[in-house]
């Protein structure tokens, strides 16, 4: 009897031990299915981000790791904040002049010219110097400016050249030295330099390349991708990046 006894016990303790592994068995078998699904979810992008946070698995955490990658590729192609720049112009009968007593400046035909209330003996663009031919709104980088040069290299006088407050720049008047514009408000600038850090250079690839200061506008990033649409206009449809800006080249011009 007591060898029939033992021999029960044994055959217990056996069957309790089986039981014990079938429920580890069991355990990992949950736990497998825990991390495929964090591998499922991590695919989505944030859903993996919350895998990571309630999986318990291996494998659950890696798929958390996957999601994050994936948010973060979609920030990446978001560009430039409020999306590419819209040009004001194609061509110069796009623009009209303004020169009042406040301001000299080319604004879009569809544009309202700003109220000035000041009162003055010559308008601003005479200020400027007495043009000839008189000033006129012209289509420059795609954006509307005055006819009015600030590149340096045009001048033929013997005369230093004027300090202008800063985001301005001295004009170019009957070869000589004029009054300072305000650097977006030229027809265009001796070189990238002259543009302050609130402007973007675009530089027009010809046989004989000009250089204008024009605003970055919602371009958060100054690339052709934001840019281009604003400044690159027919025929100068070719654009490139560069330190100081864009380029916008013209395959048919000599």
């Amino acid at each position: 009897m007591k060898r029939i006894g033992c021999l029960v016990c044994v055959l217990a303790m056996l069957g309790c031990g089986d039981d014990g592994s079938g429920g580890s068995g069991a355990g990992a078998s949950a736990g497998g299915g825990a991390g495929g699904g964090g591998a499922t979810t991590g695919g989505g992008g944030t859903g993996g981000t919350t895998t990571v946070g309630g999986g318990g698995a291996g494998a659950g955490g890696f798929g958390g790791s996957g999601g994050v990658g994936g948010v973060g590729g979609a920030i990446g192609g978001g560009g430039s904040g409020a999306g590419p720049a819209v040009a004001e112009c194609a061509e110069d009968a796009d623009c009209k002049l303004v020169d009042n007593c406040c301001e000299c400046s080319g604004i879009p035909n569809a544009a309202a010219e700003e109220a000035c209330d000041l009162a003055c003996v010559i308008s601003a663009c005479t200020a400027v110097g007495p043009a000839d031919p008189p000033p006129t709104a012209r289509c420059s980088a795609g954006q509307c400016v005055t006819s009015f040069s600030c590149d340096g290299a045009q001048t033929i006088c013997l005369t230093p050249k004027p300090e202008c407050p800063p985001g301005q720049q001295p004009t170019v008047v009957n070869g000589c030295w004029g009054g300072c514009l305000p650097e977006r408000e030229c027809a265009d600038v001796t070189a990238c330099e002259d543009c302050s850090s609130d402007s973007t250079c675009v530089s027009l690839i010809a046989h004989n390349p000009s250089y204008h200061c024009v605003d970055p506008g919602p371009c958060d990033t100054v690339n052709c991708k934001c840019l281009a649409a604003a400044a690159c206009v027919d025929p100068f449809t070719i654009c490139s990046e560069d330190p100081a800006g864009i380029s916008c080249g013209c395959p048919v011009c000599l």
